[in-house]
């Protein structure tokens, strides 16, 4: 019994994995990575790097400021100061209790990115096939762009 459990859970699993993948002979949309870059350390930035897939579809100026721009929010998230340190404090002498009833800066700039990157979507992306995946939805690790297919 326990082995046929098994087997369904990897028919599944593989049947999941199908559909991410896409019906059988279509591809599905291509995608560009524009990666972390640890030149300055581990603090969340990304390379201010211009994919050449995305050459003709989007103005590379407006690209990268879009970037600079993510990077600039995830620098503000990342700013040590009197009120992170309160923030920090508070947290402490609560049991950490206070971020039931509060959220603390660094998600209020993830919650910024994300809007911001919605914006964009609407107003400069999508308009040219394209889709820029909020960087949270990849771990921070990455800014992922979808190309849709054009056909």
């Amino acid at each position: 019994r326990s082995q046929s459990v098994v087997s369904n859970m990897a028919a599944a699993t593989s049947d999941s994995i199908g559909a991410a993948i896409g019906v059988a002979g279509r591809r599905g949309p291509k995608r560009v990575f524009v990666e972390r870059d640890y030149s300055r350390g581990t603090a969340v930035r990304f390379e201010m790097k211009f994919p050449r897939e995305l050459e003709g579809r989007v103005d590379e100026q407006a690209f990268l400021d879009v970037i600079c721009r993510i990077n600039a929010i995830c620098d503000e998230a990342e700013h040590i100061g009197c009120a992170s340190c309160l923030e920090g404090t508070l947290a402490w002498l609560t049991l950490f209790t206070i971020h039931m009833c509060t959220r603390t800066n660094y998600e209020k700039c993830l919650d910024t990115i994300a809007d911001y990157v919605r914006q964009k979507n609407v107003t400069l992306f999508n308009p040219r096939g394209l889709t820029m995946v909020d960087p949270m939805e990849r771990g921070l690790r990455v800014i992922e762009v979808v190309i849709e297919d054009s056909s």
